[in-house]
């Protein structure tokens, strides 16, 4: 069977990783994805997989050529199955669906919020437009937490629509390793100094201002030494905003910015503690990916972040500086005791190979995509 599948763009982020994920490891389907944004350095390396790849610019004053040659992408590959990823995806791509009708139509939702104070307008407009085309075009749509499901009914999409997919963690590639690492060597953190981290973009979804409350209360009621490293994408000291932010809090002399990185087990390998402080998410990756290293989470109750922690973590109310300090420093005292702790990241490790391995997702996918209703 033949899935075409059109997203956005092939950068850094939870719904490229996702279909990197489906194109790699399946053997049974043939695939091809067509991008809606132009070529960019750093994008998901799917056409080395051997998959055809078609780059599109849909921001180009000209979208109307761009929506052609993908009708005519569509026309010559002949799919089985046309996959779309994200709102914008799922828009134009029922429209070009239209000129190939052979083709059964399944959308992937992933927002967890559209509340307009966290979420761009466009993004709810745009959300707004699908909910109309939703309830004629897509067989079904994939969303990957019961929060995006419920946010979306509540919004006016049909609720037998959706069908739930969780994310999947390699975790062959997340995995615990006992070693020093180039970060730790780099910034010179000892092992004895307790180590807090989170890696998310910049985005005021993503929650740093709490964070940084957090962890200033933290730093007032303990006498504990502690670093804070931060990664994702504008997580550099570039960034004026993020860093009015850490100094507002006096925590300059605490946090490490990493910006993005290319290998981010690097990253959990130095963690004792991952936070996330999101005010939205659907599925985090870091959470279960961080979890399959062995790193302990405190995450703020969104989306299925506390699905994804299960009884290995600890969950705070989001948007509560005080209710995480609470939770942080549970997890603190639990990290003293050294068998108690070890049993605790033998734990998480064990939560994500059971429940959120690789082939769940894949076997998931391809029963969605032959079922015929």
């Amino acid at each position: 069977m033949k899935i075409l599948h059109i997203i956005n763009s092939l950068g850094i982020g939870g719904a490229e990783n996702s279909l990197y994920n489906l194109v790699r490891l399946d053997l049974e389907n043939s695939h091809i994805v067509v991008s809606l944004s132009k070529a960019e350095a750093n994008v998901i390396p799917i056409s080395s997989l051997g998959v055809q790849v078609y780059f599109l610019n849909f921001r180009s004053p000209f979208f109307f050529i761009e929506f052609v040659k993908l009708i005519k992408i569509v026309r010559y590959e002949k799919p089985a199955v046309i996959q779309t990823w994200l709102y914008v995806s799922d828009l134009i791509g029922s429209l070009a669906a239209v000129f190939f009708r052979k083709a059964r139509l399944f959308w992937n939702i992933r927002n967890g919020s559209l509340n307009p104070l966290i979420v761009s307008k466009a993004s709810i407009l745009t959300a707004y437009l699908c909910s109309y085309l939703a309830k004629k075009y897509p067989q079904k749509i994939i969303c990957c937490s019961n929060a995006a499901i419920k946010v979306h009914v509540d919004f006016g999409y049909q609720r037998s629509k959706f069908y739930i997919i969780h994310n999947s963690v390699d975790v062959g590639k997340f995995n615990i390793l006992n070693h020093t690492t180039h970060l730790q060597r780099k910034f010179n953190i000892e092992s004895d100094i307790l180590t807090f981290g989170y890696v998310g973009r910049y985005d005021p979804q993503k929650g740093h201002s709490v964070l940084y409350a957090a962890l200033a209360l933290y730093k007032l009621s303990s006498n504990l030494k502690f670093k804070l490293l931060l990664a994702g994408t504008n997580i550099t000291n570039c960034n004026s905003r993020l860093m009015d932010e850490i100094h507002k809090f006096s925590l300059q002399d605490n946090v490490i910015l990493l910006g993005p990185q290319d290998n981010i087990v690097d990253v959990y390998q130095v963690l004792d503690i991952h936070i996330l402080p999101s005010l939205s998410e659907g599925f985090p990756n870091v959470v279960a990916e961080s979890m399959a290293c062995g790193i302990p989470n405190v995450v703020s109750d969104v989306g299925e972040a506390a699905y994804i922690v299960g009884d290995c973590g600890w969950v705070c109310e989001k948007s509560d500086p005080e209710s995480m300090l609470k939770s942080i420093i549970e997890a603190v005292n639990e990290r003293s005791h050294r068998e108690k702790w070890q049993r605790r990241k033998e734990a998480c490790r064990n939560r994500i190979v059971t429940s959120f391995a690789e082939e769940k997702m894949l076997q998931a996918y391809i029963n969605v995509w032959n079922s015929s209703t």
